[in-house]
């Protein structure tokens, strides 16, 4: 490909815009950004809680467990 340089560079952005095509309107892009970030976060945040509450939960029961052990009573856990 052969640039040709002018002082005003009309044709080497003749050239350029030949080969990439550009984005003509760009609002709303920032909002769908913020949107996606906020949605990964949300789920990140769901997993997390998901994670630590189930592993809160089991260490609850094995306290029972140890506690309530000597008695013939069947605990049931909710």
């Amino acid at each position: 490909m052969g640039y040709t340089y002018s002082p005003d560079n009309t044709n080497m952005k003749d050239e350029i815009s030949k080969t990439s095509p550009e984005i003509l309107d760009d609002s709303g892009q920032t909002f769908l950004e913020f949107v996606l970030l906020l949605a990964t976060m949300i789920l990140l945040s769901f997993t997390l809680m998901n994670g630590f509450n189930f592993g809160l939960s089991n260490m609850w029961k094995n306290y029972i467990k140890a506690i309530a052990h000597p008695t013939d009573i069947d605990i049931d856990y909710q």
